[in-house]
């Protein structure tokens, strides 16, 4: 091999050390979990770490955004397959609202609850509110989301009928007396927690929108469901020491 086959080998081994792999947008991400956001609840006034991961060495340079401000986020740690970066944002009694602008060669691109986007849209950001707090029974508890509309059977002539259909080798059974207290008091053994719908103030009984999220439904809506309803709920409070929660969003029947 001459001087000028070595030099060229030696330029194409360089070059092939230094070649970043493709920009890989699938290993984008971050959200507001525990794993990427230290502590995962907050205080006011406090301080909150936020982290991003990107596929190793695979990016230039990424900034936090908030408010327009651009922060430039440091390298924090890696593994096998990923590269962790990090900012520390000091926080006040507001909620702070940021996404993510990433930079790999001439691509430039943003990150947000979407995933990877074009532009910055302030509706999709992520966001924490200092010093909320998730209630301790909820935190990994199985919740069982009840339409309780579904319990009335408005036309009897439309019910499924047994063996009607047939799933995965198993045919459909005929419920004919759906006794939701007893449904209630069985699931309890599996779930932690019900969400009952609509439960939360509305302007219909089965339509969406709601009136107020902070306010149990009117009674009269109840009365919709027939006293079965009524008399589960009573069962309910009375039997299991039911604890109800009025809040964002929903409404719960939790410590069955």
């Amino acid at each position: 091999m001459d001087i000028n086959q070595f030099w060229k080998a030696e330029q194409n081994y360089q070059y092939i050390a230094a070649m970043r792999p493709v920009f890989n947008r699938k290993a984008l991400f971050s959200d507001v979990t525990g794993n990427y956001i230290s502590p995962a609840e907050p205080s006011a006034y406090g301080e909150v770490t936020i982290r991003f991961r990107v596929a190793r060495n695979n990016i230039d340079n990424i900034f936090f955004v908030h408010k327009g401000v651009k922060h430039l986020m440091l390298w924090a740690e890696s593994d096998e397959y990923f590269d962790y970066y990090s900012h520390t944002e000091q926080l006040e009694n507001e909620t702070l609202s940021y996404c993510f602008e990433i930079h790999a060669g001439k691509i430039s691109c943003f990150f947000d609850t979407r995933g990877v986007v074009k532009d910055i849209n302030e509706y999709y950001q992520f966001r924490i509110i200092p010093g909320f707090k998730t209630p301790d029974w909820a935190k990994g508890a199985v919740i069982y989301q009840i339409y309780v509309d579904r319990f009335y059977n408005g036309d009897p002539g439309n019910d499924v009928l047994t063996d009607e259909y047939r799933y995965i080798g198993a045919g459909t059974v005929k419920v004919d007396d759906c006794n939701i207290c007893s449904l209630f008091i069985t699931f309890r053994i599996f779930v932690d927690a019900f969400f009952i719908h609509p439960f939360i103030e509305r302007t219909a009984v089965i339509e969406h929108p709601v009136e107020n999220h902070f306010h149990p439904a009117p009674v009269r809506f109840f009365y919709y469901f027939g006293k079965k309803f009524i008399a589960c709920i009573e069962v309910l409070f009375i039997g299991h020491a039911v604890d109800v929660f009025v809040g964002k969003p929903v409404l719960m029947l939790s410590g069955l």
